[in-house]
């Protein structure tokens, strides 16, 4: 018995097309992809639930920040605000973050990671990936400087303890 090539070729193409359609080659969603901009400025403020000393301890806290004056974002401004856990003194703060990034047109990002505050002593520079939402796959750089208002807090956190400080953010980058 002779097959002619015809009677395979329609047979071999509706596989060909089943494989297709059944293995996802066909239309597939939008990949996010990582923001390529920067911010110029912004601000973090750490509030305790727990009060903080000299001595280093674990604490329970909100973290809440904010980015301004960005270029290649989503939007000019970004804040968000998140429970913090991990540990702090008057020297600084060390933890994971675990936030979501509120733009200003209602979009979010969730970026995750190591997150520091250098007490008195130099600024501190966090890389944290982004997650999900606008950037994903990406990274942001967020730079603080030291606290704010040093002497006063200095001298609070030595005489007795202290609950809320905040920082300025010197500048933050995405890629």
């Amino acid at each position: 018995m002779k097959l002619r090539n015809s009677t395979l070729a329609a047979p071999a193409l509706g596989a060909v097309c089943l494989g297709i359609a059944t293995t996802g080659l066909g239309i597939a969603p939008a990949q996010a992809t990582a923001i390529q901009g920067s911010c110029e400025g912004g601000h973090v403020q750490f509030m305790s639930e727990t009060p903080i000393g000299m001595e280093a301890e674990q604490v329970k806290a909100r973290l809440d920040g904010d980015l301004h004056t960005c270029q290649g974002t989503p939007t000019e401004e970004v804040g968000w605000s998140t429970d913090f856990v991990g540990e702090a003194s008057c020297l600084g703060v060390k933890g994971q973050l675990d936030a979501i990034l509120h733009w200003a047109g209602g979009e979010t990002s969730r970026m995750t990671g190591p997150f520091t505050l250098n007490g008195y002593m130099a600024p501190a520079t966090n890389t944290l990936q982004i997650v999900e939402g606008p950037g994903t796959g990406g990274t942001v750089v967020i730079t603080t400087g030291p606290i704010e208002k040093a002497g006063g807090s200095v001298t609070t956190c030595i005489d007795g303890p202290l609950k809320n400080v905040g920082m300025p953010v010197t500048g933050a980058t995405f890629a």
